[in-house]
C-alpha cells in the first residue's frame, strides 16, 4: 500500500529505530508528499529531527504543530521531552495536558511522568506528590510496580510504596 501514510510512517520509524536514517527520511518524504499535515508525518519529522541532533529545530516544529492543533501521541510525547530538556516548562506542561486529555488510556503513566517533571525539573514536591498519588491510584495492579520503579526512591515511603 504505497499510498497509506500510516504505513509509510511506520516503515520510516522502523528504519529509524534500526539505525538507517537515510531510509527513514526517504519514507518520511513519501508520506509528506501525500499528507504533509498528517499528525503521524509531523510527529515523525520531529522525532527524526531530534534524533539527528537538532533539538532546537525539533522543539520549534513541535511548538508549531501543537499551535496548529496537529498532533498525535508520539508528537505530544516528543514535545514533552524536548520542552523538558530545553527548560520550556509551559510547553512541556501543555504537551502533557494535551496527552492526558486526548489519550486517557495512558493517564497513569502520564501522571507519573508529570510527577517526575515536577520533582526533578520544577522542584515542586507538593505537585509531584499529587501527580504520583493520582497516577498510582489510576494504575492497574500490573502497571503499579512498573510506575513505582520510575518514582524517586526517597519518595517511596511517603507514597506508601515500601
Amino acid at each position: 500500500r504505497p499510498h497509506v501514510v500510516a504505513i509509510l510512517c511506520n516503515v520510516a520509524r522502523g528504519y529509524a529505530s534500526t539505525g538507517e536514517p537515510g531510509k527513514a527520511i526517504a519514507y518520511l518524504s513519501r508520506a509528506r508528499a501525500l499528507q504533509p499535515n498528517a499528525p503521524a508525518v509531523r510527529s515523525l519529522e520531529i522525532i527524526l529531527t531530534s534524533r539527528s541532533g537538532d533539538q532546537v529545530r525539533a522543539l520549534d516544529m513541535a511548538r508549531s504543530a501543537i499551535g496548529q492543533g496537529i498532533y498525535d501521541f508520539d508528537l505530544l510525547n516528543a514535545a514533552f521531552v524536548l520542552a523538558w530538556r530545553a527548560g520550556d516548562h509551559p510547553l512541556a506542561l501543555k504537551a502533557m495536558e494535551l496527552r492526558m486529555q486526548n489519550f486517557p488510556e495512558y493517564m497513569a503513566i502520564s501522571l507519573v511522568q508529570l510527577g517526575t517533571f515536577y520533582q526533578t525539573e520544577v522542584r515542586d514536591t507538593a505537585k509531584a506528590m499529587d501527580a504520583y498519588r493520582k497516577g498510582l491510584a489510576m494504575a492497574t495492579p500490573r502497571e503499579k510496580a512498573a510506575l513505582a520503579a520510575q518514582i524517586p526512591r526517597e519518595l517511596h515511603e511517603t507514597l506508601g510504596l515500601t
